[in-house]
């Protein structure tokens, strides 16, 4: 099971919406996307985010939440380039790296995981307990498999 994943919202960091003068609309399909998601409406949700991204397409945590979503519905692959794209917009976003190491993790690609998980640590000192635990994980699971 890969670990705990974050969602963002627009309020970690509210001017980066208006910056980019897309005003309220997408932040409010973000989220709404991360309401329906906690109540259990994946399909809104997913509609929610789809529509966050249409408005803005470098809206990151948008990318990051649908990402969160797709690894709860155990597509790791789509979930792998959602975080992907967050990252390209922004390469600084620890939480998408660790998200993304997350679905490595799902996907049983233990050394990209590793990388990804050093990264969000790196990026953000806040992550280094999960992370760390994280990183302990998916090393024993390569020794595992190498024995």
């Amino acid at each position: 099971m890969p670990a705990r994943l974050r969602m963002t919202s627009s309020s970690d960091c509210p001017t980066a919406i208006n910056h980019h003068g897309f005003g309220n609309a997408s932040f409010k399909f973000n989220n709404s996307g991360i309401e329906k998601f906690h109540s259990g409406d994946l399909d809104g949700a997913l509609e929610d985010y789809n529509q966050a991204i249409k408005i803005n397409p470098n809206y990151v945590d948008a990318y990051n939440n649908r990402g969160c979503l797709l690894v709860e519905e155990g597509d790791y692959e789509r979930a792998i380039k959602d975080f992907a794209h967050a990252i390209k917009i922004n390469p600084y976003h620890a939480t998408a790296y660790f998200n993304r190491g997350s679905a490595w993790r799902g996907l049983k690609e233990y050394k990209n995981a590793i990388e990804d998980f050093k990264r969000a640590m790196e990026l953000d000192p806040t992550k280094k307990e999960k992370a760390s635990a994280e990183i302990k994980f998916c090393e024993s699971r390569i020794k595992d498999l190498s024995m």
